[in-house]
């Protein structure tokens, strides 16, 4: 899954990277790790723990990323990539919901928000 802003294309891998494009060439700007789960995340829609892809979303120069293959919810500096914060998830059914008056709305085992 695709993210665009303002002539920038990110995209999280869910295997163990999120990069930055720039948009009218394809020019790589940035691409960055993080650590995969060593547990696997069931593929199949109807185990209890499915976690389907989520895109990636951008506000006010931050990136928020939930890959599959990690336990953990990610902020990153949409400019560089650098890590600004990591958040483990309590479920491994997590999804990003959006973001709304400087709060990302996350649902784990419940819902949670936390500052944009």
């Amino acid at each position: 899954m695709l993210s665009y802003d303002a002539g920038m294309v990110y995209s999280c891998t869910n295997l163990g990277a999120v990069a930055a494009n720039r948009a009218d060439d394809g020019q790589p700007l940035w691409v960055t790790t993080y650590e995969r789960t060593s547990e696997p995340i069931a593929e199949s829609e109807n185990h209890p723990y499915y976690r389907g892809p989520n895109p990636c979303v951008f506000d006010r120069g931050m990136l928020f990323v939930l890959p599959t293959d990690s336990q953990e919810l990610l902020a990153l500096d949409a400019t560089t990539g650098i890590e600004l914060w990591r958040r483990t998830m309590r479920s491994h059914a997590g999804q990003i919901l959006g973001v709304a008056d400087g709060r990302l709305l996350v649902s784990d085992d419940s819902f949670r928000t936390f500052d944009s």
